[in-house]
Order: C-alpha cells, then structure tokens, then sequence
C-alpha cells in the first residue's frame, strides 16, 4: 500500500482494491472448504460409515438384538420362601376371583346398549333387545370381564350388521339374547349358554365362524372363546327368528360360589 496524509496531517495506508477483493473471496473459500456435507441419516454413530442394522452375512438384523451375556448371577426364588402357604391360598382366590363373572340381565343390556350405541349405528332403526331365560340369572361363568364383553359385543355387533345389510331396507332390526344353562352329559359339569338371535336371511354356519371366511372380528372372537374352554357354534332358531350364534362358556361349580365374583 502507499502511504498519505489526511487533512488533519495523520498519517494513512491506502489498500489497493485488488487485494480488498481478493481478501473476501479468500475468507469465502476457507468457509466453503470448513462447510460439512450433510450425512444419509443412515449410519451407526459410534462406526461412521456402517448402517445401522448390518446385514453383511445374510442375518436378520433382529438375530442380532440384545442376549444376557451371563446367567451366572442369576436368582430364582420359589414362592413358597416369599410368602406362607396361607398367603399363597388367599393368592389362588384372588386369582380365581378375577376368572370368574357374574352375568346377569343389566350386564346383558348393558352389552347390548354399547353396541346399539355405536356411531356406525347412529341412523339404524334398533329395536331394544329381546331378553329370554331370565329365570336362569344371576349365574356365574368362568371367563374374565373384559374377554366376555369383548365376546358378547363383537357376536351383538355381527348380528346388527347382517341384519342391516341382508334384512329389507327401512325394516327394523331386531335381536334377541336367550340364556340358558346346560349340563354336558359327558362331564356333568354345567355350561352358561348364550345365543344371539338375528332375523337376517344371511347364511351363516359355524366352519364360516372358526375359518374366518366372514368378519375378522368373528374369527378372533372364536380365538377368544377357545381360550376360555368355551365353544361356539351356529343353530337354527324358532321363527320369528333365522339362527343363533351360541357361544357356551364353563360355569362356575357350585362348590366354589364362595369365591366371589369380579
């Protein structure tokens, strides 16, 4: 640079405008040469470069998920050192308390209202439920409350959409819950019995239910009734009714009312 005088008299440095340019344009090239390209998103932060599921050998990458590395601290122990035999027996009741359901006639309609009041049902003309065999309620059935509602609203809720679908358009629909209790003549033990009855033409038998050529629902309902030692089956049922869907579930013996209900 050249040296000049102000008007004040000090002294200044004049830059030549080449070199002013030339300073922007290195800093802008350091800049660019310190910029990071974005990475794929992709890769094991602790091994750069390597994806994060490696599948090099063929594997599955969940052959790969997490194994104890020892057992050799492990520690069992019985329950019999963690409570007293009058402990464990009050243990087994609860337990059995929980497995055991008082079904009576406002739990019936209380099902049925769930399903009548669904939004897919909002503009269906139902009728209120036809209750029959009263006399045989309260009765107790060995089956958790949550698994006999599921049962009981997933075979209400096919019957009303069969009904809607296969039945005259405008026609009302119309079901029916009749209760029962039978003895197997093979075990003599009791089974609570329960059928949903439809006036809807619709053919339905019961390999159709197990085999799940109809509702997914029926199908895993079916499942659910097999878990609790029931069954569930399909019969022609008096006029003014088409069929029933019966599903029977084990009663509670006699000897063990005691236990409550849940």
């Amino acid at each position: 640079g050249t040296r000049g005088s102000s008007e004040d008299g000090a002294d200044t440095e004049t830059i030549p405008s080449d070199m002013q340019a030339g300073d922007e344009s290195a800093d802008g090239d350091e800049a660019e040469e310190m910029d990071l390209e974005p990475g794929s998103g992709d890769e094991d932060p602790g091994n750069p470069g390597s994806p994060l599921h490696p599948n090099m050998d063929g594997r599955n990458w969940q052959d790969t998920a997490y194994r104890a590395f020892t057992t050799e601290f492990d520690e069992v122990v019985e329950a019999d050192t963690l409570c007293d035999p009058d402990e464990l027996n009050r243990l087994r009741t609860l337990l059995d308390q929980l497995r055991v359901l008082t079904v009576d006639e406002a739990l019936l309609r209380q099902l049925f209202a769930r399903t009548r009041n669904e939004p897919a049902f909002a503009d269906a003309a139902i009728e209120p439920v036809a209750l029959q065999g009263l006399d045989q309620l309260p009765t107790t059935v060995v089956v958790t409350r949550h698994a006999f509602d599921d049962i009981v609203h997933n075979l209400v809720r096919n019957a009303v959409q069969s009904s809607l679908r296969h039945c005259p358009e405008g026609a009302p629909v119309h079901i029916g819950l009749a209760v029962d209790v039978e003895v197997d003549l093979i075990t003599g033990l009791e089974r609570f019995a329960l059928r949903i009855l439809d006036r809807s033409p619709q053919q339905l038998t019961a390999e159709m239910l197990r085999g799940r050529y109809i509702e997914e629902g029926l199908g895993l309902t079916a499942d659910l009734v097999a878990q609790h030692d029931g069954s569930l089956d399909v019969e022609a049922a008096a006029p003014p009714w088409q069929k029933a869907v019966v599903v029977k579930l084990p009663r509670q013996d006699e000897d063990d009312d005691d236990l409550g209900d849940a």
